[in-house]
Parts: structure tokens; sequence; C-alpha cells
């Protein structure tokens, strides 16, 4: 037996299954088509009057009437005509190969019209080409079941090629561009290189039912192209281009990076973010209209790396090669990325730096008048700052602003650990450590500043606000107290439910947040994590402090403070009334509680005991019937007149009644060094 070289062959059907193809690179069918075009005319005899026609077809049943005119259908396909040289015998057997080499020097892999039946049912091409000094004409049709071998027959028709790709495939019609405007754009985006060298075929491309019909370079020049600047760089000894573009148009007003192979765009990268200003459209001085920045990177790395369906790289392990000296090094994604970021930050300089330096104004009035507790940002952040896009304002300023706090504390942290884990090295110099030291701490102090500042400007709105409430209102009513209540803490809510930030309870004394439970407006029978009682009394604020720590037990209550909220300017108390006494009231509270069992969550129990204290705040107005309750149960008046106070020896309870402007003041006292010391002055 004697052994023989045998055809490997190819399961179209499978081929093709297999290729990936994502939807959102449905079009890379026609730019295939279109790329054909331009190799076949390159390799023709006359590249330099190549031409190429691309047509939009359409659907044109069902079409609808709007104003009168039709509308156009979608898009079912394209079709592609060049001048070149055409489905010789050569080009034909080629075709007939999957993966074959022939086009490998512009980058061919041989499966480009593999993606012709990937996105259309079928394809059909009818070529005319050169033989001897005479013309043949060849159709045929290629599909996943092969390709009718035609034999060419001679023909007097002129030189050319028309490829046309009908019936989409249904994962993919929906991913198919429909307006000619933004198809002739995309189109001039994958091949950008062709209509950017000084070698220019003529592409146009045709929509009869849309009324287009546009000489792609001339739509290029006209309404696209603004400026173009190139640029050349190193990485590890890999060498690449950069072609800066300014694009006019609001369709084009997304700013990115496309990197190129074999002069078509594969993969694309967003910049809004990455550089500072560049946000939204850009007009340049003189300018009449918005632009939007493309950067088209190529080279031959780039060339290397890409992958067989054309829609991204392999940057794994690729070391640079050069004939005559060994390879330097990789070339990752990263270090290009980073690289051509920072040259089309170096070509948009001119352009951004006014809009930032207005940006900067901007946002730093922003903070001086509305955030100053961002003040020290402008310090120790300033071009994050000034890179905060144009048009933030409100609550997306304060938020943008936030963000940059919050990853300056992360890194000051990152810092510190630094610090504390080099403590002890004996090899740095004492004073470069104490500068650096130096320099961290002023940091860590403006950043803490900036943090109280914020948290005392909350401080002066909410006694703002309240001042507002307890005051006389537009219907000539005075708030009811559930406004009140609802500004020291949220109504009919737990601090199980509710975090303390939350909760205003320094209005009455900063040392009530340190409690085990809190219970705002909810009966006792609901209390179920604290006390097991049925009843349907309601105070207003029940607060549970933390167990004792010198307690025999640490199952016991160390204290339980209730708040009553009267409506301000009430004045029909009665001491004879239990429903209009609140010192009845919250006496009966106390009563309540001491009668239950106590609970803690999981079953465990937890105890009020027979001696632990109670707190009772009564927030009113001194009206004359609450003044008449205030003396006929013997409280004592406080110096200034606006509270009174008595301990209940019989209820281990002391009870302090206070007007709302007494707990106001008091408030604003406590801050009021605060205020001063961070120079935010309470509103006149």
């Amino acid at each position: 037996m004697t052994a023989a070289n045998l055809p490997l062959k190819v399961d179209l059907r499978g081929r093709v299954r297999n290729m990936r193809l994502a939807p959102a690179n449905a079009m890379l069918a026609l730019y295939e088509a279109v790329v054909n075009s331009i190799h076949a005319i390159l390799d023709g005899p006359e590249p330099d009057k190549g031409q190429i026609t691309i047509t939009i077809l359409r659907d044109t049943t069902g079409q609808l009437a709007l104003n009168g005119k039709a509308v156009p259908g979608p898009v079912i396909g394209f079709s592609v005509h060049d001048n070149g040289t055409g489905f010789d015998d050569k080009n034909f057997e080629a075709f007939s190969y999957s993966d074959s080499t022939t086009k490998a020097k512009y980058g061919g892999k041989g499966v480009g019209r593999l993606l012709w039946l990937k996105v259309f049912n079928s394809a059909n091409a009818v070529s005319v080409f050169q033989r001897d000094k005479k013309r043949f004409k060849r159709e045929f049709t290629f599909s996943t079941g092969g390709i009718d071998n035609i034999e060419a027959t001679e023909t007097t028709e002129p030189r050319g090629t028309t490829v046309t790709m009908r019936a989409p495939v249904e994962y993919y019609r929906d991913a198919l561009q429909h307006e000619p405007e933004t198809i002739a754009s995309r189109i001039i985006e994958h091949c950008l290189e062709y209509f950017i060298s000084d070698r220019k075929l003529r592409f146009f491309l045709a929509d009869a039912d849309a009324g287009f019909n546009v000489e792609l370079g001339q739509f290029f020049q006209d309404e696209l192209k603004s400026e173009i600047r190139r640029d050349e760089f190193t990485i590890n000894g890999s060498r690449f281009r950069i072609a800066h573009l300014l694009v006019r148009g609001r369709k084009n007003s997304r700013h990115a990076l496309h990197f190129c192979a074999h002069s078509r765009r594969v993969k694309d990268e967003a910049l809004t973010g990455r550089i500072p200003g560049l946000s939204g459209g850009l007009r340049p001085q003189n300018a009449s209209e918005d632009q939007s920045y493309q950067g088209y990177v190529s080279g031959e790395a780039l060339d290397q790396l890409v992958d067989v369906e054309r829609t991204s790289f392999d940057f794994d392990g690729l070391f640079t090669y050069h004939p005559n000296k060994p390879p330097e090094g990789p070339v990752s994604f990263d270090a290009l990325l980073t690289k051509a970021v920072s040259l089309a930050k170096g070509f948009l300089d001119p352009i951004l730096h006014p809009i930032l330096e207005a940006n900067q104004i901007r946002v730093r009035n922003q903070i001086e008048n509305t955030y100053p507790q961002y003040r020290y940002l402008l310090k120790y952040r300033p071009d994050e700052v000034s890179a905060i896009a144009p048009g933030v304002e409100g609550a997306d300023l304060d938020l943008a602003l936030y963000k940059i706090e919050q990853k300056m504390d992360i890194e000051c942290r990152e810092s510190m650990s630094r610090e504390l884990a080099e403590a002890r090295n004996i090899d740095e110099q004492a004073e470069d450590r104490r500068a650096r030291l130096d320099k961290l701490l002023e940091q860590l102090n403006d950043a803490g500043i900036a943090k109280l500042a914020r948290h005392v400007a909350y401080r002066r709105a909410v006694i703002e606000f309240l001042e507002d409430q307890i005051g006389l209102q537009g219907n000539g009513k005075y708030s009811p107290e559930e406004a009140v209540h609802a500004a020291v803490c949220p109504m009919r809510t737990s601090s199980e439910e509710t975090p303390s930030a939350k909760m205003n309870l320094w209005l009455l004394d900063d040392r009530l947040y340190f409690h085990y439970y809190l219970a705002s407006d909810m009966p006792f029978k609901e209390m179920k994590e604290t006390v097991k009682q049925d009843s349907e009394d309601r105070p207003d604020i029940a607060i549970f402090q933390r167990p004792m720590a010198f307690s025999d037990s640490l199952d016991e209550i160390g204290a339980v403070v209730l708040v009553e909220f009267k409506r301000p300017a009430r004045d029909d108390y009665n001491p004879d009334d239990h429903e209009r006494n609140p010192v009845s009231q919250v006496l009966n509270y106390v009563t309540t509680l001491r009668s239950g069992d106590g609970r803690r969550a999981r079953g465990q129990a937890i105890h009020i005991r027979e001696n632990t204290p109670f707190y009772a705040y009564i927030v009113a107005d001194f009206t004359k019937s609450h003044r008449e309750i205030a003396v006929r149960e013997d409280f004592t008046p406080t110096p200034d007149g606006e509270g009174f106070f008595r301990f209940y020896r019989n209820y281990n309870c002391y009870v302090e009644m206070i007007s709302f402007r007494k707990m106001i003041r008091d408030a604003k006292k406590r801050n009021q060094a605060f205020f001063d010391k961070l120079n935010i002055p309470m509103h006149t």
C-alpha cells in the first residue's frame, strides 16, 4: 500500500456554526465584503481608478406612508460592486478553500466570506474577469451547502464583481444598521486607513428607498472629518501609530479609541471618564458645531494578535518579533491603552484646557457656596475635581465630590497602614519619615475637618427646619407634633430598621445614641425585641439603654428614656384628665414597662428591674394650662424659665419638661463652638 496526500475536507455548515459573532458585530459581514472589494482593486491593473458601490437592500412590502411619503422598509441585505480583478480562476479556487492564505499580504484570514453566511442566509456573486486578453463572466451562489461551480462564459461586459447578501438570519436581523448615514459612518470608521491614506479609492453608498446616494470620501470630508493628526510610539520595541480625528455630527458624539488590524477596526474603548473634561460634545474655538474625538491605533503587533473573526485581540504571551534582534518584552493591552489615552489627551489639550479652566471655576464656586465640606479636595485632589464633567450640578455634583472623598479616604488609610508597617525601618532617615508623616497627617486632619463640617452643616439645617416648624404656619396654624417628632426621629420605626445616622437624638442629648433599642411611635406590644407587653400604649419615643456593665447580670436594662412631643402652642391640658395630662402619660408608661416581662432577640431574657432608672422628656410649649400642671405636680423651674424638672421617687423616674425653644436653643449652644470654628453661621 502506498501513502497518498488526501485533501482535508471542511464541513462548511459546522465551520460557520462554530464561528463566534455577537449580534453587535453583525455589520462585519458587510465590512468584509467591502474589504474584499478593496483588495480586488489593489490587485487589479488600475488600482488608482478603483471604485466600489455599496447598495442597501430593503423590504419594500408593507411600507407605511408618513405625511404622504413612504417610510423605508427594514434592511434585508447589501450589494457590493467593485471594478477590481474579479473571480478569475486563481481567486475562485482560493475562494473555494476555507482559511486560505491567498490574501495574507493584506492580513486576510481566509474566513471573512464565512461571515456572510453567519449573518445572511444566502450570498450571490457575479464576476467579470480577464483571461488571456478576453473577458469571462462567472456567477455562483455561496451557501452553507457549498458553492455552485458554474463554468465561466465569455462576455463583453466590463470587468467587475458584485456580491449580494440577502435574508438576514433571525439572530442578527435587528442588529443590522438601518440608517444610511449611520451605515456610511460605520464603513468609514471600519476602513478609515483607506480614507486618510494617499491612495484614495472611490466609495459610493446608495439607498434608493431612503433617497440616499453619496460618495463616501466626500461624505467623510464634508460631514465627518474636522482635523487629523498622527503620532508614533513604541512599547517594548513594538512600534504603533495613532491617528487622531475630530469628527463632526451629533450621531458621532461618543469619544473612543479604535484598535485596528490590517487597516480595519477591531476593538473600541470609550474615552469618557479617562480624560478630564472629555464629556459630551467638544466644540473647539471657531467651530460651529459639536465634535467627537476618534483615535485609531494600529501596528504590526496588532496585525499579529487579531483573532480569526476580527472581533478581538489575544495579548497573552506575545513578545515582539524583529528579524535582526531578539524580543524585547511583552505587549499588554493595558500598556497600549494607557499610552494611547495619554497621546489622545495631548492632542485634545488645546481644546480641553479652556473647558477645564471654566469648569474648575464653576465647581470651585459650587464648593465654596454650597458644599464647603469638600473644600479640602481643591487642595489635595484638584485634578479630579476639575475632571468632573461640565453640567454636573446639584445632587449629582455632591455625589461626584463624595466619590472623590471616599477614594481619598481609602488611599489615606492605605498610606497609614504602610507607615505603621514601616515604623521600625532603621535604614530610613528620621527627617525623611517625619516629613512624610507630617504630610499624611495634614491630609488626614483636613479630611476629618471636612467631614465634621458636613456633619455640623447638617445639624444647622435641622435646627433651622425646627425653628420654622414651631412657628405659626402660612395657614394660621401651628405645625402638629408629628412634624417635630419626625425631625428628631423617624416615626413608626425602630432601631432595628433605622440607622442612627437618620436620627437627630442630639437635639435632646448626644448620649441617647448609645442605646440598646429604640422604638419610635410604636405600641409596647410591638417592641418584641425588648419587652413582652400586650399594652396598646404608644410613647412617642422609647429608648432602652444598654445593660449596665457593673450589674450582677448583663441581662438587665441599664435605663429607659421616654420622650413625649406635644403640638406647639397647645393649651388644653388638664391635670385631672389622664389623656390631657402629659405627666400622667409618661408615669403610666413607666408602670406598664415595670409590670411586663423583658426579652431579647433569639429568646434570651432581658429584665427591667425595680430600681431601673427612668428618664422622661416632655417637649411642649409652656402655655397657661401646661404651667398649671407643672405647678400642681410640684415641678421645679429651670433658671432660664423655659423648663421644669422633678424626680418621682416611687417611680424612680426623673421627668423634665422643656419648651421647643429651649430644646432648640440648648442644641444651638452645644453646637455653637463648631458653628463658629468652621464658619458656618446660623441663618437669621
